[in-house]
């Protein structure tokens, strides 16, 4: 009888893993106006790999740019960003998916603030609601019209930027 009930189950999660997929690498760039928090301009390399009939995906993004201290400082920044997202996917078999999701990681912002030498890591959470077009069986153009991000490292900042990017499944 246990011997049934395993074998179900993995029958079951065997058939899920298989509908799950396809894994997904993107390449998205972004352009942020800071609030409380530098304007930057950043081009992320990410893998999402879809769950449960495609409806969830979990993601993991690396990605690195230049950012402007605004006016009235002297500011050359970079950042590196790291962030690990999840969220969901209505509409996967039309043309157009509409996704809502999360994100959290780290950005580090370095270089010279001031003729100083500058370097802060804070916490960035992010909410992204996109829209990914399908241009061929297996390429997406993926756009995130608004991402608000709110930073943290001792005080508070933030972001709103807009994301534009391609992606392709495998």
């Amino acid at each position: 009888m246990r011997c049934d009930r395993l074998a179900t189950l993995v029958l079951v999660l065997a058939c899920t893993r298989a509908m799950a997929g396809p894994h997904r690498v993107a390449l998205d760039g972004a352009q942020d106006q800071g609030l409380v928090a530098p304007s930057r301009s950043t081009l992320t390399a990410s893998y999402a790999y879809r769950l449960w009939h495609d409806q969830l995906y979990a993601e993991g993004r690396l990605g690195a740019g230049l950012s402007s201290g605004g006016e009235g400082r002297m500011a050359d920044l970079k950042t590196i960003e790291v962030r690990a997202g999840a969220g969901l996917i209505l509409a996967r078999d039309r043309r157009f998916e509409f996704r809502f999701g999360w994100r959290l990681g780290d950005t580090y912002y370095y270089g010279r603030l001031n003729d100083m030498s500058f370097g802060l890591h804070v916490v960035a959470i992010q909410f992204v609601p996109s829209v990914a077009a399908r241009l061929a069986d297996a390429w997406r153009l993926r756009v995130t019209p608004v991402a608000p991000t709110l930073y943290w490292n001792g005080t508070h900042g933030g972001s709103v930027g807009l994301e534009l990017g391609v992606e392709r499944a495998w």
